[in-house]
């Protein structure tokens, strides 16, 4: 069935086209009832002619329906339409992991927070008897908060057997399948997590452990090869990290982590205990001076001329200050030039230090800045990365600031709210005090500059803030 834009279907219109792939085509489409945009997949006709695929599909459906979190992209509903099944989703905007990974391998910080959060999709799901089957990056999406979205559970499920038979159709996630899988065995959640070991391989490497542009091969190298280490591909990968990845990629799945859980926390020690960089450029507090006499330049001077005029002016030692004054005396010419040589000599060199002494700790933002306008200079460099990190620190502030006043049009028409059915108002209250808790947990970690978990508090408040203003516009 060809959908065109502008072409309704039931309540939907159909405004653009999202992709199109084995399994079907995923439109952007507005319920014109809510006026909310949402995605629909339409399965391919071969899939509902199999009415055992057909069912359990729709059995997945039902479990998923049920589902409720913020790092899974919920369906809304599944129904039949011409012969064909359609089913509709959340729409998530942003970009999915395969178009970043295309670019190149992404930084390690970065790729761990996406795998954290797909461990912690990934543990929900497990913990409610749902095992994804095909994690990869296509079905990764971040959204623009930074926030990571599993998509497409179940569909995988139905289709492993003919992915291996059907000569000609999609092979795509044979490169992300544990061995078991493969054979058509028995499959846990520790297939997903063998999976994330491949996605996690390939975030940190920028290809994958096994690569052939052969299915057979594949297969083979999958369930009979060792992959080579990805410290070898990418020194900068730890050799704790690089034994973690390892072991997720182990044959059997005995010898890989046992649960979502466990693999997160291997993942969060090796990131807590991470040496922290020693602090750059000169101490705060100058060393002691058991002489007793006058240093040449003043520490945190910026100024060259105070710097020359310090070093010039006489040094007097208490012998000196207990002399009687007497009348001066000129120097002979030859020494007389003679010590101007040095003392010249002396300044120019003395000058350049005390510059470096104080813009070199500008510059890397360890010391105070100085009263005489050199922190304008340095605010004029090239951008750093602090300039990005207080970009995304100010970004996320006004993400927060946004959200906390849609939280208070929602408070205010949740005490003029008077609940219809038996037991609304108490679940309304329910998920605004969730929601006020989300936005109290960002607000707590952009104090400590914590972007990454604050706009994930932010997309569960978010979501919280959708749910209470559907219910409260019903």
């Amino acid at each position: 069935m060809g959908l065109e834009v502008g072409q309704n279907v039931g309540d939907y219109e159909i405004l653009g086209v999202l992709g199109t792939g084995g399994m079907g085509e995923v439109y952007r489409v507005r319920n014109t009832l809510s006026d909310r945009i949402e995605a629909m997949k339409v399965l391919l006709p071969d899939l509902t002619a199999e009415p055992e695929t057909a069912a359990r599909f729709m059995a997945e459906i039902r479990i998923l329906a049920a589902f409720s979190y913020p790092n899974i992209a919920r369906p809304r509903t599944a129904f039949h339409l011409d012969n064909q099944l359609v089913m509709m989703m959340e729409l998530v905007e942003g970009q999915t992991v395969e178009y970043k990974v295309k670019r190149g391998r992404i930084p390690q910080h970065e790729a761990l927070g996406h795998v954290l959060q797909l461990l912690s999709a990934l543990s929900y799901a497990h913990a409610r008897g749902v095992v994804h089957r095909d994690i990869k990056p296509a079905n990764l999406m971040v959204t623009p908060l930074g926030v990571v979205k599993l998509m497409d559970f179940g569909i995988a499920k139905s289709e492993i057997q003919a992915r291996l038979t059907r000569p000609g159709t999609t092979v795509g996630s044979l490169h992300y399948m544990s061995p078991e899988q493969m054979r058509g065995g028995t499959v846990d959640p520790r297939s997903d997590l063998y999976s994330v070991g491949v996605l996690l391989y390939e975030l940190l490497t920028g290809r994958r452990p096994f690569e052939s542009n052969g299915v057979y091969s594949i297969v083979h190298m999958q369930l009979n090869m060792a992959p080579q280490s990805p410290i070898e591909i990418n020194p900068l990968i730890s050799r704790p990290l690089n034994n973690l990845i390892l072991q997720s990629l182990a044959k059997d799945p005995a010898g890989r982590f046992q649960s979502a859980e466990a693999f997160a926390k291997a993942l969060r020690a090796l990131t807590a205990h991470r040496p922290e960089p020693k602090p750059m450029g000169f101490p705060r507090a100058a060393a002691p001076n058991p002489s007793g006499l006058a240093r040449p330049i003043a520490p945190r001077s910026s100024s060259p001329g105070r710097a020359a005029a310090i070093l010039v002016a006489p040094v007097s030692s208490p012998a000196a200050r207990a002399a009687p004054q007497s009348a001066p005396q000129l120097p002979n010419l030859p020494s007389f030039w003679n010590r101007i040589g040095w003392v010249g000599v002396g300044a120019f060199a003395v000058i350049v230090i005390a510059g470096a002494a104080v813009e070199l700790p500008l510059l890397l933002k360890t010391g105070a800045p100085a009263d005489d306008g050199s922190s304008v200079r340095a605010s004029t460099a090239a951008p750093t990365s602090a300039d990005a990190a207080d970009r995304d620190y100010t970004q996320a502030r006004e993400q927060e600031l946004q959200l906390e006043s849609r939280a208070s049009a929602v408070r205010a028409k949740l005490a003029r709210h008077s609940a219809t059915g038996r037991g609304a108002r108490p679940e309304m209250d329910r998920e605004y005090t969730q929601m006020h808790s989300h936005l109290q947990a960002a607000e707590d970690d952009l104090k400590i500059r914590n972007i990454v978990a604050s706009r994930t508090e932010m997309e569960k408040a978010q979501n919280d803030i959708w749910a209470l203003e559907s219910k409260l516009s019903q």
